[in-house]
């Protein structure tokens, strides 16, 4: 038996900035079977079939512009793996109207499954009106691990969190029950006084059986890394680790030593291959 995705023949399940995915186990590997879009949204995938799928999200216009509502849906089998990153930096574009753009993302994991959703950072620029919200919805036995980050703006433009609003949120249920709900608001001229010479915040969220071993690792991490200063919190079979850095590189260095794993999981390396 083999799996092929299927674009499926209208969009008439699919609004304008929607995004849908699904995937399953097929003779053993995880398989793409269901993918559709609708512009301005973009979903690929670099890999439709093997130990794990890679979707890509990306928007025409290469960034998120005022007025813009994405949203991605994605649906894993028992079993299934999946990578959900992006093709670049995820930019927000100027809002001098304050119309505001919003993406969100909604993942139900079934048992078994295993989802890594490492995009590339969101970089803001001044003006820019930014929500975004992540919702992972676990079965019994579902894993996943999540990197978002956010960069300063664009610094060698005069531009250090110059951004009117960004508004980040997480949230992560198992069943019925939520186990986690994480939020960020950066609003006004008090953000660039708050973080003072730091360009970058960020957060890495581990969570289910198949992240155990990064779970544990991470309650041994130090609170600083080179160039970082991080916080851990520690939720019900899972953690997350939040934190400030000099850069995006220096953000990335510290999130990849605690996802080497997931090179086996995912049949390469994101971080190495992507980002």
């Amino acid at each position: 038996m083999t799996a092929a995705a299927e674009s499926l023949p209208n969009h008439a399940a699919c609004a304008p900035g929607q995004a849908r995915a699904q995937v399953h186990m097929v003779d053993g590997l995880s398989s793409l079977v269901q993918q559709q879009a609708r512009a301005p949204a973009k979903l690929l995938a670099p890999v439709a079939r093997g130990p794990a799928v890679w979707l890509c999200q990306l928007s025409f216009g290469g960034g998120v512009v005022a007025g813009d509502h994405l949203d991605t849906a994605l649906s894993l089998g028992a079993g299934a793996s999946a990578l959900l990153s992006t093709q670049g930096a995820t930019k927000i574009y100027k809002d001098p109207q304050g119309r505001g753009a919003r993406q969100s993302t909604r993942a139900d994991l079934a048992a078994g499954s295993l989802l890594a959703q490492i995009p590339h950072p969101i970089t803001a620029y001044a003006h820019a009106d930014y929500t975004q919200d992540s919702y992972f919805h676990c079965q019994p036995g579902a894993s996943c691990c999540w990197w978002e980050c956010l960069s300063a703006g664009r610094p060698d433009q005069g531009e250090h969190w110059s951004a009117q609003r960004v508004r980040l949120s997480t949230t992560l249920s198992r069943g019925d029950t939520v186990l986690l709900r994480d939020r960020l608001c950066l609003e006004g001229e008090h953000t660039r006084a708050q973080l003072g010479p730091w360009r970058c915040c960020f957060s890495l969220g581990f969570y289910g059986p198949r992240c155990q071993s990064a779970i544990q690792a991470l309650g041994n991490t130090a609170p600083r890394a080179d160039g970082c200063s991080f916080s851990l919190s520690p939720f019900p079979d899972g953690a997350l680790l939040r934190g400030l850095a000099r850069d995006v590189e220096a953000a990335r260095a510290c999130c990849r030593q605690h996802c080497q794993w997931l090179g086996a999981e995912l049949g390469d390396d994101p971080w190495a291959r992507l980002l």
